[in-house]
């Protein structure tokens, strides 16, 4: 989940274990851009077998997800946005803070950047 920020709009991806991932637009701007848009239709994409492995992995090792170290970044009021996994009832802290030396943030970030790169190739 990305929160988006006043000058982007968020997003959520949903992925299961066979690889099938969904992308909807979200957060603090998508509700003005729809007014005037209409509403997203959410993007349907498949995520390499190999990923999805290492991302259900990283996630078991980082558990329990809310004993993650918290970082803390300054961000852009207007352009910084949060990066979250959601996993069960779990929540990681914000894995966009760069700098991060907790191996399992530095994992989870990997895995959320290839993710992400299948919906929003670099240069989109």
């Amino acid at each position: 989940m990305n929160s988006g920020s006043t000058n982007v709009p968020g997003f959520q991806i949903v992925i299961d274990r066979t690889g099938n991932a969904v992308y909807n637009e979200t957060g603090r701007r998508f509700n003005v851009m729809r007014e005037k848009q209409g509403p997203a239709k959410p993007e349907q994409r498949r995520i390499a077998s190999a990923t999805v492995t290492r991302l259900y992995a990283d996630l078991a090792a980082a558990a329990p997800l809310s004993a993650m170290p918290s970082q803390h970044c300054a961000k852009s009021v207007s352009f910084g946005t949060k990066l979250t996994m959601e996993y069960g009832e779990e929540q990681t802290p914000d894995l966009s803070c760069p700098g991060a030396e907790d191996p399992h943030v530095k994992a989870l970030m990997r895995d959320a950047t290839a993710i992400i790169n299948v919906f929003r190739p670099r240069g989109r």
